[in-house]
């Protein structure tokens, strides 16, 4: 596993850029919510989080027939060294 710093916001906007013409086949529009106290740059493994994210929000956007699907990330704690955040899609 790689640990590089980036931006997750950047890694997100990425993955719902590449998936809009999908979701707007089926009129559907992406939205996200960033928990204000991110970080801007993370360290973990961009290509996995990217990976993971793309999968999720693809198989939200094929399961739902109208509407929109929205991607939240929230901090849950912050210790240092040490960030835990919750992702829903």
């Amino acid at each position: 596993m790689e640990k590089a710093e980036f931006s997750l916001i950047g890694v997100l906007k990425q993955v719902l850029q590449t998936l809009s013409p999908r979701a707007t086949e089926k009129a559907l529009h992406l939205k996200y919510q960033i928990d204000p106290t991110l970080p801007r740059m993370v360290k973990s493994d961009p290509e996995r989080l990217s990976q993971v994210l793309f999968n999720l929000v693809g198989n939200a956007v094929k399961f739902t027939p109208k509407g929109h699907v929205v991607v939240s990330i929230k901090v849950l704690g912050k210790k240092p060294g040490l960030l835990t955040l919750e992702f829903s899609i």
